[in-house]
This record gives C-alpha cells, structure tokens and sequence, in this order.
C-alpha cells in the first residue's frame, strides 16, 4: 500500500482517510477498432482505457486536492490518502495494512473513498450513498451419513430446496424486492438528486 502522509493546518486537528487503488480488471477483448485497454484514445470528447475511472485517477485526484488547498492557502485537516494494489482481488490484505499505520490514523473523522464513476465531463461527481452488501455463510445439513438415493428420495429434505426457501424469506422470487426489514427510507434530497439528473 502507498501511503502519503500530510500534515494538518488546523488545530484541533481530526484525520481525513481517502482511500483509492491502483489495480485493473483484467484486459478483457471485444474493443473497438482503434481503441485498446493499454494505450488511452479520446474520441468525441471521451476518453476510452483501461482503468481511466477504476481507479487510475484517486491519486492524482487526492494529491491535486491537496495541492490546490496548499496553493490557496486554505487550511486542511491531517489527510492519510492510501492506494492498494489488490482491490480487483477482494482486498484481503488491506485491513492488516490499515493496523501497520493505525498510529497516523488517530481521530479519523471522514473517509473519502475514490472508486466511483462519473456521468460526464462537466462536473466533478462525487457518490455519497452506495448500495448495501448482505454477506454470510450459510450451511445446510440434513443428515449425519450419506444414503442411498433410492433409501432416501422423498424422505430425506432436499438441502437446495431448504436453501431457496430461506432465500425466498429475504428476497421476493418474483419481483427481486427485498425483504421489508432489509429496506431504509431514502432521504428526499436522494430523490431530488436522482430526478436532477434525469
């Protein structure tokens, strides 16, 4: 992990964290002719490559900001920016990385994470709710032995139909929508910013 470390000019001084990283999903095929995902083309306005969101930019993005804040003379808080190399991967070792400079993360207040896209190139679009992750292992079982299927058919519970019964408790199999008690209130101004971009 690359870690910048920049001194606050506020006091007191709480911590900002801004997260970013600098793998790529794989090259993949199937570009247009001209376009490739190593050698960046700007075509009517628009850039096409590999990685030019996701997330080649949080660095240069993060140091830019501070930078202009410095030019300005504009006091900052403590900013700690960190890019990974393993984000495309599930990020297994970032947590141990974090608790190797937990002493520079004293009083984090906010973190900026910078792994978002952007609709245009007019404005700079900043993502302030992401959707939920529901994640759990779930194991079923049935029986202690294995058995013969014709000692067991229609007696013995099938554990995939037990797995989607489960899952239809959480989640409506026919219209997808989850269940109640797995859904929030969206704030009006969300509604507000979705119809501005329509």
């Amino acid at each position: 992990m690359v870690v910048i470390d920049i001194q606050g000019t506020t006091s007191p001084c709480d911590t900002v964290l801004i997260y970013g990283h600098l793998d790529k999903q794989p090259h993949f095929t199937g570009w247009n002719e001209g376009l490739s995902p190593c050698d960046p083309v700007i075509k009517d306005n628009i850039m096409y490559g590999r990685g030019t969101v996701d997330d080649g930019y949080s660095v240069f993005c993060a140091i830019s900001m501070i930078k202009a804040l410095q030019e300005l003379n504009m006091p900052h808080p403590h900013m700690v920016i960190t890019i990974e190399g393993d984000e495309e991967s599930d990020s297994k070792d970032l947590m141990y990385q974090y608790e190797q400079i937990k002493d520079k993360l004293q009083n984090v207040a906010i973190v900026i994470a910078l792994d978002s896209g952007g609709g245009d190139y007019k404005r700079l679009w900043l993502t302030s709710s992401l959707r939920g992750v529901l994640e759990c292992d779930l194991n079923i079982k049935i029986i202690k032995e294995g058995v013969h299927s014709g000692d067991a058919s229609g007696i013995v519970p099938d554990t995939f139909r037990i797995l989607r019964i489960l899952l239809d408790r959480i989640e409506n199999v026919n219209t997808g929508e989850a269940h109640e008690d797995l859904q929030v209130t969206i704030p009006g101004d969300k509604y507000m910013q979705t119809f501005e971009l329509t």
